[in-house]
């Protein structure tokens, strides 16, 4: 990189860094930011991007900004306060990291994070998602086998989804590890008044509180939940205390909240399909459903 292009970029990222700082005045003076500082990870976070040199993230806004390079390295630089998303897009909250642009239970239509997030043992406190009218919902929505996502813990979460639904990721093909949650995560199949289509039959919810569906190429190593997860009208089907459905791996990991729905629920997975691989595992927590 020239050195006009170098110092472009420290200029850009000091004036990402005076915009947050600004932000974070006008919150602390009790004024509510309701949506997040418009960043570009190229631009305005540290780092590179890399393997190597991955883009640091230390605040909300950043979080969100990982939307704008799906490809790119992450991780945490500190724990961040999360709490000014439950005012974000007039209450929807953080937009999900790869994002499905159908409607509801129409399949996944949009942009799959294919990159790598390293929490570096930092947390994330504080994280609403409330999007009931659309699937594939998490920090991640749709993360696919190249994707390395983990080292990082969820602390009381407010996620809320209709299918595909998971505090970390909505529906995992990649590596899960080293991940922890706590909180509320709740399905929503409610239709009137949606304009969405009906839940399509044997499919159900897949929702569970730390990944929604784990796809036969994923999986989740030394991950714990004590996030409680629930069906919100008594439809969903496939809910589960860590996975809500897994066609994946799951080795090491306990989940301690618990689940209510349906059909298909269970402590640790709501359904284990014919791939599904579990070993050393456990579910703690109280459930209902069949």
């Amino acid at each position: 990189m020239s050195r006009h292009g170098s110092t472009t970029r420290r200029s850009a990222r000091a004036t990402a860094v005076l915009v947050a700082g600004l932000c974070a005045v006008i919150l602390f003076s009790g004024v509510v930011v309701a949506d997040p500082v418009d960043l570009d990870p190229d631009t305005d976070l540290d780092g590179e991007g890399t393997e190597a040199q991955p883009y640091n993230i230390t605040n909300a806004s950043e979080l969100q900004a990982m939307r704008g390079n799906l490809t790119a390295h992450y991780q945490l630089g500190t724990t961040i306060d999360a709490s000014n998303t439950s005012e974000w897009y007039g209450g929807d909250g953080l937009y999900p990291i790869g994002n499905s642009t159908n409607s509801r239970l129409n399949g996944f239509g949009g942009n799959k994070f294919e990159g790598s997030f390293d929490g570096n043992r930092f947390e994330i406190r504080n994280l609403t998602i409330n999007r009931n009218d659309e699937s594939y919902i998490g920090l991640f929505g749709f993360a696919t086998s190249s994707s390395e996502i983990g080292n990082v813990t969820l602390f009381n979460v407010s996620v809320n989804g209709t299918a595909h639904v998971g505090a970390l990721v909505g529906e995992s093909h990649g590596n899960v590890y080293d991940a922890h949650v706590s909180g509320e995560v709740r399905s929503d199949h409610t239709e009137a008044g949606t304009g969405g289509p009906s839940p399509p039959s044997g499919d159900g919810s897949r929702t569970g509180a730390l990944v929604g569906m784990l796809a036969d190429s994923g999986t989740v190593a030394n991950a714990t939940a004590s996030a409680n997860v629930t069906g919100l009208t008594g439809n969903e089907k496939r809910l589960g205390g860590l996975i809500g459905f897994s066609d994946g791996t799951i080795t090491d990991s306990i989940a301690s909240g618990d689940v209510h729905g349906n059909s298909g629920v269970g402590g640790l997975v709501g359904r284990n399909a014919a791939n599904g691989y579990i070993e050393n595992t456990g579910a703690a927590g109280d459930g209902s459903g069949e």
